[in-house]
């Protein structure tokens, strides 16, 4: 008894030991290869923006909105805006809040290319993790890692201020603990797996779908479990009440503040070719021409161009459907196979779906097919788990072959200015080393700082200019006193648009009124202001620009505008 009373104790703390140096060696090697993945990402931003000065109007603007809530003349939270989903831009708040030590986080967006390395950096790891469960190898696993965080596309966005890398990271990691659920079967993964397909939800409107169909998936898999209703009524709230919760913190926002909680399926423009043919008028159908919506006429053209654009970015997901396709013929468990077949079908068919009322042609929409062919691979490689090891190892390494090929035409994409139009600028520029050609649709951030400058030589007494956001946000983050512009965020900006002189403005900036510019808040209120000011303000200069303020002036205001 004695003996037993030693030795078990001892068994017991050896077996301990064990069991928690297996997740302390496998979180050093995540720590490291974060470190590493984050460095080479902010490399490659450094370059691509200081540089090459790259980088997406997009980008700019989510900057800009972060800008907004610390900086511009009526700082609030509510100044983040809902043009998109607000958790990229809402992340980026503490890192601009140094702008005051390294400017350059803000006047050159480089705060939002901070935040897209970091969830890059994530993402490998994410996979790592993935590739560890599913019993790859370390070095194979490092050689599959490396494959994804060298895509020609994923670089790119992981140096770009955007949604996109997020996104990523939310959905791979959502969609990792899901499957891990329906074999695993352990609560705590389903309230974790609810927080995540919110946070990617707040990244993309797309992933609202995603969120849901992970709901059914928990509910099918739960009944596949043989689970009384009982218990599939407690899993179903464990996975649905924390994504409710998350997605609740922006749909309730915009109840809050507009009114209206489903204010995203209309704020940026999607539909509105629908709207248009519908009696929407004219306003509805120049917001669509302005921002490039494209309305495909017929269900199989507008799944053509997805599909085409899906295998342009990256061919190998055909032959992983296939895999994933094969492994549920002779798997037994096949709703986790299932479910990550429609999660991964489920954005572009959503496309296809917004393709018929209006949308933007950019490539980056299907993007989603690059992360979800290395989730398919987790799931393969896991299916085979247990084989022999050099089995595992040679269909690893000829995946890793098969996805490097890929990321070659990946590039070849996104050389082609015809389908990238996005992407294709940078790649030119790191052909030739030379920066971005400033001046193109796709150059404000190039073009902001130079309007700026221009505007302050004109601007000699420092009044206050107006201007609609969604055409000078890159003039914001690069002015010297951002305070010099009344910016949409602002709370008076309508009254402030309407009664300059009561509210202390003395300039309105204007874009010539085609493409975005003929939307833009200015021209819609005062159609006549471009040509000859409207009758209430006098022209004090102009010039041209890059993106949305291809062309400007600045005119002085020197009467009532007749609106109050």
């Amino acid at each position: 008894m004695a003996t037993a009373a030693i030795v078990l104790p001892r068994l017991r703390t050896s077996m301990r030991a064990r069991a928690s140096a297996r997740p302390r060696h496998l979180a050093i090697e995540n720590t490291v290869m974060w470190v590493v993945a984050f460095g080479f990402y902010i490399a490659v931003a450094a370059y691509f923006v200081f540089h090459l000065h790259y980088m997406i109007n997009d980008a700019v603007t989510r900057v800009d909105n972060a800008f907004d809530v610390l900086y511009s003349r009526d700082p609030h939270l509510a100044a983040i805006g809902f043009f998109w989903p607000p958790l990229p831009s809402f992340l980026e708040l503490p890192i601009l809040a140094f702008k005051g030590l390294w400017p350059p986080l803000a006047a050159q967006g480089f705060a939002g290319s901070i935040e897209a390395a970091a969830f890059s950096a994530g993402t490998v790891v994410l996979f790592n993790s993935g590739l560890k469960w599913a019993g790859v190898v370390r070095g194979m696993r490092w050689i599959l890692c490396f494959v994804w965080m060298v895509n020609p596309m994923i670089v790119i966005f992981a140096t770009q201020g955007m949604s996109e890398a997020p996104f990523m990271f939310f959905f791979v990691a959502s969609i990792l603990v899901f499957i891990r659920w329906c074999e695993s079967r352990r609560t705590s993964l389903l309230p974790l797996a609810g927080v995540l397909a919110g946070g990617a939800a707040l990244c993309r409107d797309e992933a609202l779908l995603v969120a849901f169909l992970m709901g059914i998936g928990v509910i099918v898999q739960s009944v596949r479990n043989g689970a009384r209703w009982r218990q599939i009524e407690t899993e179903a709230l464990l996975y649905g009440l924390p994504a409710l919760f998350v997605i609740g913190l922006w749909l309730g926002t915009a109840a809050v503040i507009f009114h209206d909680p489903l204010y995203l399926l209309h704020a940026n423009g999607i539909g509105a070719h629908a709207a248009a043919g519908g009696g929407g008028g004219a306003t509805a159908a120049a917001r669509a021409s302005a921002y490039g919506l494209v309305q495909i006429d017929s269900w199989k053209n507008a799944a053509t161009v997805v599909i085409n654009h899906v295998m342009l970015i990256y061919p190998a997901a055909a032959l992983l459907l296939a895999l994933v396709g094969a492994r549920l013929l002779v798997k037994q468990r096949r709703v986790s196979g299932i479910m990550l077949l429609i999660f991964g079908v489920a954005i572009p068919a959503l496309d296809v779906y917004l393709l018929r009322g209006g949308l933007s042609l950019v490539l980056r929409y299907q993007i989603s097919v690059i992360p979800f062919t290395f989730l398919a691979v987790v799931y393969v490689l896991r299916s085979v788990k247990g084989k022999r090891a050099i089995v595992s190892s040679w269909l690893a390494l000829t995946l890793a072959v098969l996805l490097a090929i890929s990321n070659i035409m990946t590039a070849q994409t996104l050389g082609n200015p015809q389908i990238a139009e996005e992407e294709s600028p940078v790649l030119a520029a790191l052909s030739t080393g030379q920066p971005v050609v400033p001046g193109g649709d796709y150059s404000a951030f190039n073009s902001g700082p130079q309007i700026v400058a221009q505007l302050l030589k004109l601007d000699i007494d420092n009044g206050v200019i107006l201007c609609d956001s969604s055409t000078c946000f890159a003039l914001n983050i690069a002015a010297p006193d951002p305070k010099l512009f009344a910016v949409t965020s602002d709370r008076n900006f309508e009254a402030a648009a309407s009664q300059p002189h009561v509210y202390g403005v003395e300039y309105f900036l204007v874009p010539a009124p085609s493409g975005a510019g003929a939307v833009d808040h200015l021209n819609q209120l005062y159609p006549g202001l471009w040509q000859d000011g409207a009758g209430f303000a006098i022209l004090v200069g102009e010039g041209p620009g890059g993106g949305p303020l291809q062309n400007w002036r600045l005119y002085r205001i020197t009467g009532p505008t007749g609106r109050g």
